[in-house]
């Protein structure tokens, strides 16, 4: 994706002078928001009809985005121009050749295979066939024909058409995106969930309907790969994916409480009480207390994840590990949820290979034989579940260890793919990218982004321009497209590991976790910015002859969850409120005091008002009645409350009381349908916002 300056620039300046004199035409500015890098859909691009014009039946002239040519009298898959926005999520190889006299292993995937964030320079594929080489008397190759992104059912194309290359073997490492390939759901579907998530039997129903949903799409893609081995007498080999067990921390999204039934005020007394008894380091209390969350509601994480930290500090890592792989498993009911194999995924997936005498590479098992029986985290992961260089090394020297045999040969020499040319800065801008990323996709705390911020800085010190220049994206309020520093990033070829550095939507956050992190770990280096970056926040986005919008993304939103999944909410007129509190910030200098205006409803009757706390900086300003009409709200905060650094938080809580709500809050049925009904009943409103606005306060 490397450009020119110039011609970027140039674009830039034209996209941005048509958004500020509103001359332009719509196709106008699509095709110019297309050449600077913004997307119509998620930055992690779901597949789509046209983009998918190649499944057809079986094709003996194609491979994926590689289509058969002739070229000087031999017979090459060459990638096929027409699917050019694609190639960034494919591997970087121009042509496949024709079969040669080399053993030949295809080897398909999705994301995890691709070796994301490492990709184009050290791969699982690369790994694997350097490891293969070093074995083997006979000369083995690997063709790459994994792709970010994808589905299930185009990976059962790639998978079928990849005979057309004539392998010897084939290779599968996938799992992780097929809870999003149940998407997108029919109304049947969407009535079949409600129905079930409504059931009071402990969410049993939904479970098993859950359940069922996945055995029915990964069952055929296992008989396909048999149908494959056995017409094409192909050994194959499917390696599992694992996910982060240890490090991955769940976001305040999947922690939201899903289906209620009438439990909320319980649920948030329990979520308090643990709180305060992690504080305290009173493991006795926080595990009867995450029983009691996990006997309210077997769905969401919290309750799990507590558990594992109880059994992480008494040292029982079997028991911590199977309620971590529960509260992972949860993400089964989550929208937005980050990618991830389930264990009804893996467990079908173990029952299908054995019957059709598939072999497995399942890497829970691998990690768990090479940590000794401890819990995969950070030393294996970049993420939630694409893996460090460390974590596909050791993939692939099992899948090379189970590969071998096929010619005869046994896995005696190993690789250290860190010693590999070039390998210290590619695990530095690694490292960075996953600070982003796991900001972005995965709303994860100040301790994971600095701990991939400093990582990044110990492999290479090379990496600080380019963290100060994302330091400076994410900071200013100016568009990436028409920001140098990003401009430069693109021009440099920086972008080459993360593609998906993109600004999409017509959204921006503040990154402020991020930000903080970074700005730390490089003080940590002997690069202090702290001042130049607080001050330059507060220049950006503090209040000068207007209000500050805090229905913005850049005061409301903290990660980019509304790009990943299907948010039916994202087109309100107002901000609903899904969580017993909302959180907001202000960005502005301790020179004045600051007004507020918010103009709000709750779900409840006139004659029932309940009340609404507004907190600045963990201090409460103001309390007020509210009910199910909008009402308003001011209040004067005294610039003794501002914060220093120019990041203040507002929060406003919500009251959670199951009684007394009004009955069009609960007889939606009359106002929403499909997935804005499901949304609704599965996570009901605690308050809605119309307008909520900060600005210098008036003398």
């Amino acid at each position: 994706m490397k450009r020119p300056v110039d011609s970027i620039v140039s674009i830039a300046s034209e996209y941005a002078n048509l958004i500020m004199t509103g001359e332009g035409d719509p196709e106008t500015i699509a095709s110019l928001r297309e050449q600077l890098g913004f997307t119509a859909s998620s930055p992690q691009v779901d597949d789509t009809a046209e983009a998918q014009t190649f499944r057809k039946a079986l094709d003996p002239s194609r491979v994926g985005i590689w289509k058969l040519q002739s070229k000087n009298g031999e017979d090459l898959f060459v990638r096929d121009q027409a699917f050019q926005n694609e190639f960034y999520l494919w591997a970087k190889n121009k042509e496949i050749p024709a079969k040669g006299d080399k053993y030949r292993i295809a080897f398909a995937g999705e994301s995890v295979a691709r070796g994301f964030l490492y990709d184009p320079f050290i791969t699982p594929a690369i790994l694997l066939e350097k490891l293969l080489n070093l074995n083997a008397s006979r000369e083995i190759e690997v063709i790459d024909l994994a792709r970010t992104s994808i589905k299930i059912a185009e990976l059962t194309e790639v998978c079928y058409s990849s005979v057309n290359l004539k392998p010897d073997a084939l290779v599968v490492f996938a799992g992780n995106n097929w809870r999003d390939s149940i998407l997108p759901l029919s109304d049947s579907e969407i009535a079949d969930m409600i129905k079930a998530g409504e059931k009071d039997d402990n969410f049993e129903s939904l479970q098993s309907l859950m359940e069922e949903t996945y055995k029915n799409i990964i069952t055929p893609f296992m008989d396909a790969l048999k149908e494959i081995s056995d017409k094409h007498q192909i050994p194959v080999f499917f390696i599992i994916p694992e996910f982060n067990l240890k490090d991955w921390k769940y976001n305040s999204n999947e922690k939201i409480l899903t289906w209620p039934h009438g439990k909320a005020e319980e649920w948030f007394a329990l979520v308090r009480d643990a709180e305060s008894a992690l504080l305290e380091n009173d493991y006795a209390r926080l595990e009867a207390t995450a029983r009691q969350m996990i006997a309210v509601n077997v769905i969401n994480p919290s309750g799990y994840h507590h558990l594992a930290q109880c059994k992480l500090h008494a040292g029982n890592l079997e028991e911590a590990r199977k309620h971590l792989e529960a509260a992972r498993d949860t993400m089964a009911y989550q929208v937005g949820s980050v990618p991830g194999i389930l264990s009804v995924m893996r467990d079908t997936i173990l029952e299908k290979a054995s019957q059709h005498h598939i072999r497995t590479i399942d890497l829970q098992t691998v990690f768990k034989d090479h940590l000794n029986g401890d819990i995969p985290g950070n030393d294996l992961f970049i993420d939630y579940c694409h893996l460090t260089v460390e974590g596909m090394n050791i993939a692939m020297q099992e899948t090379a260890k189970q590969l071998l045999p096929l010619i005869g040969e046994t896995l005696e020499k190993t690789i250290s793919p860190k010693e590999l040319k070039g390998a210290q800065e590619v695990i530095a801008v690694a490292h960075l990218y996953a600070a982003i990323h796991n900001a972005h996709r995965g709303g994860q705390s100040y301790e994971m982004l600095y701990y991939h911020s400093s990582q990044a800085l110990r492999h290479s010190k090379n990496i600080v321009s380019l963290m100060t220049k994302y330091i400076d994206i994410a900071t200013r309020k100016v568009p990436w497209a028409i920001n140098k520093n990003y401009t430069d990033i693109f021009s440099e070829g920086l972008n080459a590991q993360y593609p998906i550095l993109v600004q999409s939507k017509d959204s921006q956050i503040m990154d402020v976790e991020l930000v903080t992190a970074m700005v730390n770990a490089l003080k940590e280096t002997g690069v202090d910015i702290q001042k130049e970056v607080e001050q330059l926040r507060i220049n950006e986005h503090k209040p000068r002859h207007k209000k500050v919008n805090l229905l913005e993304s850049f005061y409301k939103d903290t990660y980019y969850l509304h790009e990943f999944g299907n948010n039916p909410d994202r087109n309100l007129s107002y901000v609903r409120a899904i969580d017993h509190q909302s959180h907001f910030y202000f960005v502005a200098d301790q020179e004045n005091d600051v007004s507020l205006e918010l103009t709000f409803r709750v779900p409840y009757k006139e004659s029932v008002k309940q009340d609404v706390r507004i907190l600045f900086n963990g201090t409460e300003i103001g309390k007020t009645a509210g009910y199910d009409e909008w009402s308003n709200f001011t209040c004067r905060v005294s610039k003794g409350l501002l914060a220093e650094s120019g990041v203040n938080t507002i929060t406003i809580e919500w009251p959670v009381t199951e009684t007394n709500r009004n009955p069009k809050a609960t007889d939606l049925e009359k106002h929403f349908s499909g997935l804005h009904l499901l949304s609704r009943k599965s996570r009901p409103s605690y308050g809605e916002i119309m307008f909520f606005a900060a600005g210098t306060a008036e003398e």
